[in-house]
């Protein structure tokens, strides 16, 4: 009940913040803009049932994962002008992130710690402002929470149907964001190989059950892609232009360094379909790189410390503002991040010391850091990190706040075999001896 009365919370101030916020267009000035002028078209041609064509000019596209603009079709096909629709269709997905968020809380520390992270989501400006944009990221915090969820469940208990509903999570969310498909060898590797308790039989059967379901999810996209186009193409054809935008003169000197300037495209000869076009781009963009190795260390270093808030973060507020963000609220936003993250990192410790899994939070993170220094620092892409970030501040929260004792409030691991695996999995306990690495890593 009460994560139920933070989810209609959480509800309100998205719808509220878009109906204010966004009743006269975005922040850019324009009804729409940045990546969602993308997804709000797409979701207007499947409406009409062409499929993944491009808008107005035709021809086989997969600028994007697909799952953002499928889950925006809805609302496009409502009459007339449907934005707004689409914007609070977001809001809903939003909500759901903030729910999972408060299940995983309650999964990895307390009750009250699942409701102390589904506040904090429900509020926290970098997540409500992703919902009142039409792209990819409000799917993204859903996403996350949901495989987070997911993967401690499958520790506590180790079962085939874990390991499957797992890897549907995961090949679903891949589809949503392409680069979380790296959450396979940094989380679910890790966690059931270093598992002591478990049989290497054991740890194949589930590794192999959990990639077998993202594939299967993934399928359906990628044969379709295969028919399309002459290259292949497994999630999008976005990689090029992304690559040639990170890898240009103007991003790596300047005021810009470590962003992506999409006009370095049109210094790139390109032709035939968006496959064969990426290619080209890609090319160009690693031929850039290897001319210019004496700035990579520089770029990556700006890359990764604007993804994190550290390096210029007034002018990420402003580069926000072209993706529909109003500059205000994300510097708002960056000022909640910093003692969010501070909260975050204490979180760590007090889940260390009671041997509770920790490494799939952390490896958001790595997620979020690898990402930035292979494409480029952007803010939204934070957003994997900012789930694990909201749930470790909650677990700092309850650990200081008055109650029964931690242990008492905390949810262990079951001391009960697995039905058909005959494997116990040791319950946790706050007095326990640290154990090795392993063990605390997998919980």
């Amino acid at each position: 009940m009460g994560l139920a009365l933070i989810g209609l919370v959480a509800l309100g101030v998205r719808v509220a913040y878009i109906v204010i916020a966004k009743s006269n267009g975005d922040a850019c000035g324009q009804v729409v803009c940045g990546d969602a002028y993308y997804y709000g078209l797409q979701a207007e041609v499947l409406a009409n049932g062409d499929g993944f064509d491009r808008p107005f000019s035709g021809g086989e596209a997969a600028d994007h994962p697909p799952l953002t603009a499928i889950v925006a079709t809805p609302a496009a096909l409502l009459p007339g002008d449907n934005v707004m629709a689409q914007r609070l269709t977001m809001a809903l997905v939003g909500t759901g992130a903030v729910l999972m968020i408060g299940l995983l809380g309650r999964e990895v520390m307390s009750e009250r710690a699942g409701l102390i992270a589904a506040g904090i989501a429900a509020l926290y400006p970098n997540l409500w402002m992703n919902d009142g944009v039409v792209m990819s990221e409000a799917l993204t915090a859903l996403g996350m929470a949901t495989c987070l969820w997911l993967t401690y469940r499958l520790i506590r208990g180790p079962t085939v149907w874990a390991a499957l509903w797992l890897g549907a999570a995961i090949g679903l969310t891949v589809l949503a964001r392409a680069e979380l498909a790296m959450y396979l060898p940094l989380v679910v590797l890790p966690v059931l190989l270093w598992r002591v308790d478990l049989e290497l039989r054991v740890k194949v059967i589930r590794l192999a059950v959990v990639g077998a379901a993202a594939l299967m999810m993934m399928a359906p996209w990628t044969i379709y892609n295969a028919i399309r186009f002459e290259r292949p193409v497994l999630v999008s054809t976005n990689d090029g232009l992304t690559l040639i935008g990170a890898n240009c003169d103007s991003v790596y000197f300047g005021p810009i360094t470590g962003l992506w300037n999409g006009f370095c495209a049109d210094d790139v000869p390109a032709e035939g379909d968006q496959s064969e076009v990426s290619a080209a781009y890609r090319s160009a963009a690693i031929e850039y790189v290897g001319d210019h190795l004496d700035r990579v260390p520089a770029v990556l270093a700006a890359r990764i410390g604007r993804v994190w808030g550290v390096y210029k973060p007034t002018q990420m507020a402003e580069y926000s503002r072209g993706e529909g963000r109003e500059r205000s609220l994300s510097l708002i936003g960056t000022w909640v991040y910093y003692p969010l993250m501070a909260a975050a990192m204490a979180g760590v410790v007090v889940l260390w010391r009671r041997r509770t899994a920790v490494w799939p939070l952390l490896a958001t993170f790595v997620m979020v850091t690898v990402t930035a220094a292979l494409l480029y620092g952007l803010t939204r892409f934070r957003v994997p990190a900012e789930v694990a970030i909201v749930v470790l501040a909650a677990v700092l929260i309850d650990r200081l706040l008055p109650g029964d004792d931690a242990a008492a409030r905390s949810r262990p691991d079951s001391g009960e075999a697995v039905a058909g695996d005959h494997v116990g999995v040791e319950p946790t306990s706050a007095e326990a001896p640290m154990s090795s690495l392993g063990e605390i890593v997998a919980g």
